[in-house]
């Protein structure tokens, strides 16, 4: 993002390294996120149910769909190396076309806060993006709720999410309801 006097090499100066990275590396690996439908899941609870859930109903339904999440990454009973609740760009990429590679059409994956506000999900349209709830959570990183709330609600009302499913019974999902977006709630109230 900035020149490095210390190095004697060519440098190319970015505006966002990881957006930068993000792109190299969906490139590197044959932009497999624009060959796939992604269904996000993010929320401070029930991400990984919620995520696994969507990817058991599609694969029922013979819609090959690969699951990234807090337990790993998986697709057609195999296991992927992956060790971060959403995997950095690198390792995201390098799933994706692996996954491509075996005939999967959907990804169904959390998309963690820490994600969304290191860029890590950068560039990849989800059909959907669900957010189950926001309760405190990470506030060592975060600072703040409002912080913390605010970063998961900028992936939401972002161009890169098509159509929004949110938890109307959660206090900070009641904001995007009132957002001019394409959503669906779900609750109990």
């Amino acid at each position: 993002e900035k020149y490095l006097p210390a190095y004697n090499i060519p440098q190319i100066i970015v505006k966002s390294t990881r957006r930068a990275i993000a792109t190299l590396a969906g490139t590197f690996y044959g932009n497999a996120h624009k060959k796939l439908k992604f269904v996000g899941v993010t929320g401070t609870n029930g991400k990984t149910s919620c995520a696994i859930f969507i990817a058991e109903i599609l694969n029922s339904s013979n819609l090959p769909c690969a699951f990234i999440g807090t337990t790993g990454a998986f697709f057609m009973g195999k296991e992927f190396s992956s060790h971060l609740t959403t995997p950095d760009p690198l390792v995201l990429h390098r799933l994706l076309k692996e996954f491509l590679d075996l005939g999967a059409k959907y990804v169904c994956m959390e998309v963690s806060a820490h994600a969304i506000k290191l860029e890590k999900v950068f560039n990849i349209t989800f059909e959907v993006g669900i957010l189950t709830n926001i309760t405190q959570d990470h506030l060592d990183y975060f600072k703040t709720m409002n912080a913390y709330s605010k970063t998961k609600l900028s992936w939401l009302q972002s161009e890169n999410v098509k159509t929004v499913v949110v938890n109307a019974d959660d206090k900070y999902a009641q904001k995007l309801l009132g957002k001019k977006l394409e959503s669906i709630s779900f609750g109990l109230e």
